[in-house]
């Protein structure tokens, strides 16, 4: 972290029960999210609350109670800015219409019923449910370490019979505290790319749809990805 998280943390030691984990090297979301998980799971008791979110303060912490309240009868809630109530401030145009189009096309190609927010990190999870993810995958219940972890996350708990609702939640970008890490070619690759998203899912016909309309089209985006 280059933003003094750790001396923040330290701080906040002092009056909160708060615990700092983590590793030297930046190795993306998806990797923090595995590792956040790993060491969370011997810990955790079954009906035991995970809350997930941004880091650039974009949150809306205001859903968090209705958050709380709704995982006491679902495996997963998501915040989303695509239903009802949920909304957008403050972000660029493109962007705008890029996560619109991400959104439309995560539900033509995963179709998680009710589901319109595939990407976002801010989520709460049922502990039973991150449980029976690990145990259907074992080490290989996130393989992406990128943005697009949120995506594979998602539908490998769809595929296990997750009871997955939304709220609608507003992303702020006005109060964004730092530029995002993703740029937009990487988002569109990130979307798309056949290897890294259609084999989280059985249906032939949308990994046909990937390979066929983005490989060839993205096929620079393993390097960056990667590295």
């Amino acid at each position: 972290s280059t933003d003094n998280t750790k001396k923040v943390i330290d701080t906040l030691k002092k009056k909160y029960p708060v615990s700092l984990i983590g590793y030297s090297k930046n190795q993306g979301p998806g990797f923090a999210f595995k590792y956040g998980f790993n060491h969370l799971l011997p810990r955790a008791k079954d009906n035991d609350t995970l809350i997930t979110m941004e880091s650039d303060n974009t949150t809306d912490y205001l859903v968090i109670k209705q958050m709380l309240f709704l995982i006491k009868k679902h495996d997963v809630v998501l915040s989303s800015p695509f239903i009802k109530g949920g909304k957008f401030i403050g972000v660029e145009v493109f962007r705008l219409l890029l996560a619109k189009v991400s959104s439309i096309l995560d539900r033509l190609i995963f179709g998680i019923n009710g589901v319109k927010t595939y990407a976002s990190f801010f989520r709460a999870y049922r502990f039973s449910i991150i449980k029976k993810l690990k145990r259907r995958y074992k080490n290989k219940f996130i393989t992406d370490y990128g943005f697009t972890s949120a995506v594979e996350i998602l539908v490998k708990l769809s595929n296990i019979g997750a009871e997955i609702i939304e709220v609608p939640a507003t992303v702020d970008w006005t109060k964004r505290k730092e530029k995002s890490r993703a740029n937009t070619h990487q988002i569109q690759a990130a979307y798309c790319w056949r290897s890294k998203i259609c084999k989280w899912t059985k249906k032939n016909r949308r990994e046909k749809f990937c390979n066929n309309k983005c490989k060839r089209k993205y096929k620079g985006y393993n390097n960056w990805y990667n590295n």
